[in-house]
Parts: C-alpha cells; structure tokens; sequence
C-alpha cells in the first residue's frame, strides 16, 4: 500500500488572517486542493495558469508566480470569473 502524506501551508497577509493551503500526495500523484482569496476560491487542479485574470483584475490584485495567487482585498468585480476558460475561480459564498 503507498503512504499519503499531507502537510499545510500558511501563508499570514497583511490583515493578520490565515491562507491555508492543503497540498498531499496520494499514490504519487500530487494535488493542491483549492486556495482561498477574500472572496474567491481557486481550484489549482483545474488552473491552467493562463493569465487571462491577472489581465482584467481591475485591483490588479492577482498575481502570477508558480501558480495564481489573489492578494487581500478582493471586491467582488467579478471580471476573473468572466475571462477564465477553465472555471476554476469560484466565489466564496461563505
């Protein structure tokens, strides 16, 4: 049987909150599990890291590095929804 593991990383903002972000590996395949904005949520599965979002954020708050990353103040323009081919950007509805 092959082992999982699982390990979180925290990354603190500026606002002192918490992005938590579980990232396992589970029968040699590794998955990052959905990484939470203010208000959206992506789902790195499915990101293609294309940069359409980074593009039209009006707040230029979304960022591209190895990966997508949405800095704190989101305000719901909702533009990134709108331009993302694979849907992955969800918002929160918490």
């Amino acid at each position: 049987m092959k082992k999982q593991f699982n390990f979180f990383i925290t990354i603190n903002n500026t606002a002192t909150k918490s992005l938590n972000i579980l990232v396992y590996k589970l029968y040699s395949r590794n998955f990052t599990i959905e990484i939470y904005g203010d208000n959206l949520k992506i789902n790195m599965s499915e990101c293609g890291v294309c940069e359409a979002c980074v593009e039209v954020c009006p707040l230029r708050i979304i960022k591209k590095d190895t990966k997508i990353i949405i800095a704190e103040g989101c305000d719901n323009y909702g533009e990134c929804l709108k331009v993302c081919p694979t849907g992955c950007m969800i918002p929160d509805e918490e």
